[in-house]
């Protein structure tokens, strides 16, 4: 970041108070980390709101043996409501705290050229935010924990099984048969990354098109939609925050995929999204975390050779 350099020059040399210029120094960059609570706390708060559209749905009665509905819907709804203040002080703290370095930067690139009296007003509003900022993040940081008892209860209390798990609503739809053996399509086993395009385009096989086609007739008429909707990824995805896309991927595959609890999950997604070596396109490719440990075991021994799952093609802009 701009702002590293700038603090381990000498352009703020004189300018700030020592108190303050370790402020900025210490919290430099902690927008990352922000960011990411911010991130997680939005897949806590999407696995929140299914459960509690689930019970709105549910059809099943309750037994003796059952956690009640009102029960299980209070606790989710606390960590609905938690979960939402917790995210609102998270941005509060990543604005507030933006809002300073935009100050900060733009006072060390005009200190030359402004007055002497615009000088020490900018001074004066940066040290006044400096302050303000410190108050509302320690209050915040501390209504976040009182938060966090609501959102760790509900999930914790779902994981061991005491709180009501809805039963799915079932409909007698008449049965819709989609066939993609008919078209041009065909079991695509290689991951393609294309820089040329600017998108990867992730393996398929025709069963995985059947499957998306009977199951959303009306959002995918045809096996093309599905593969340019599922299987087809502007590569940006990947590549601007791979951290957050190592722990999105991550996620997904071990809740979705295999079919995971929400905090096995999370445990999962947090165990790989710092390893910078595990490009994060693997992830979303793989079809399971045993493919992915065949993978990682391959990468670990210098062996990607081996690795047969599927092919990994890498197309780069011609020079």
């Amino acid at each position: 970041m701009i702002t590293s350099i700038i603090y381990s020059s000498n352009l703020l040399d004189g300018l700030f108070n020592a108190e303050d210029i370790e402020f900025l120094k210490t919290n430099n960059g902690k927008q990352d980390e922000i960011e990411f609570a911010i991130e997680m706390s939005n897949f806590k708060k999407e696995e929140i709101s299914k459960y509690l559209k689930s019970l709105e749905l549910d059809n099943s009665s309750e037994t003796a043996e059952n956690p009640s509905f009102e029960e299980s819907f209070d606790t989710a709804s606390a960590a609905s409501r938690s979960i939402s203040s917790t995210i609102e002080n998270l941005n509060n703290i990543f604005n507030t705290f933006n809002d300073i370095e935009k100050d900060v930067l733009e006072l060390a690139v005009k200190k030359d050229s402004i007055s002497e009296e615009d000088k020490l007003y900018s001074l004066s509003s940066i040290s006044s935010k400096i302050v303000t900022f410190k108050d509302a993040k320690n209050k915040l940081e501390l209504e976040n924990k009182e938060y966090s008892s609501n959102i760790d209860k509900f999930f914790i209390s779902l994981e061991n099984g005491n709180l009501l798990k809805p039963q799915k609503n079932t409909q007698d739809d008449s049965l819709k048969v989609f066939n993609v053996y008919d078209v041009d399509f065909k079991d695509n086993l290689e991951l393609k990354i294309s820089e040329k395009d600017k998108k990867v385009y992730l393996p398929y096989t025709k069963q995985d098109l059947q499957e998306f086609m009977e199951d959303y007739p009306n959002e995918y008429p045809s096996a093309k939609s599905v593969v340019e909707k599922e299987f087809t990824e502007k590569i940006s995805m990947y590549n601007n925050h791979p951290v957050l896309a190592r722990f999105r991927e991550g996620y997904y595959l071990s809740k979705y995929k295999e079919l995971n609890s929400t905090l096995v999950s999370l445990r999962f997604a947090k165990s790989i999204m710092f390893r910078r070596d595990l490009n994060p396109t693997i992830i979303a490719a793989v079809r399971s975390q045993k493919e992915l440990e065949d993978y990682i075991e391959c990468l670990d021994n210098n062996r990607l050779e081996d690795f047969n799952h599927f092919k990994i093609t890498f197309e780069v802009n011609p020079l």
